[in-house]
């Protein structure tokens, strides 16, 4: 048990794309051993956290508008950029605890993990700037991306 934390990357795959077609049917044959259903769409994850509860904490407070309740919702690339300034400037003050406490301070929880600026939680930030710079390469207009805990 503990928070887990997922940023996925969905993608639409429309009937009138002749490349996303043959991908939909492919699917589909190979997972569902026939073409009459349709696969309307694709994702994966692109990040997975455990027990991030700084991360998770951005997420509830500048996506989430403050609602805590496992369920997905959709990032956009500002709100990516914005996360990966913070986790910089973390980095950037990594010795000054106050002001990391006023970026991006850890939350407690029930099985959210420790709440000290330590080893982990600088692993986390690093770990969180990886995921974005991955996220931010992907194709705004072919991908969209979610975030969504589970705890």
């Amino acid at each position: 048990m503990g928070l887990d934390m997922y940023l996925t990357a969905r993608r639409y795959l429309s009937d009138y794309e002749e490349q996303e077609r043959k991908i939909s049917e492919a699917i589909a044959k190979l997972e569902l051993g026939n073409m009459e259903f349709r696969i309307k769409e694709v994702s994966c994850d692109v990040g997975y956290w455990r027990k991030a509860n700084a991360i998770h904490r951005w997420f509830v407070h500048n996506v989430q508008n403050g609602i805590d309740n496992c369920k997905p919702y959709y990032v956009g690339r500002k709100d990516l950029e914005r996360l990966l300034e913070a986790c910089n400037l973390v980095t950037k003050n990594k010795k000054d605890v106050k002001t990391i406490m006023e970026i991006l301070p850890p939350q407690d929880g029930f099985f959210f993990g420790g709440t000290e600026v330590d080893k982990y939680y600088f692993e986390d930030i690093r770990e969180t700037k990886k995921i974005i710079k991955a996220a931010l390469k992907l194709n705004s207009d072919e991908w969209s991306l979610y975030y969504q805990s589970s705890w």
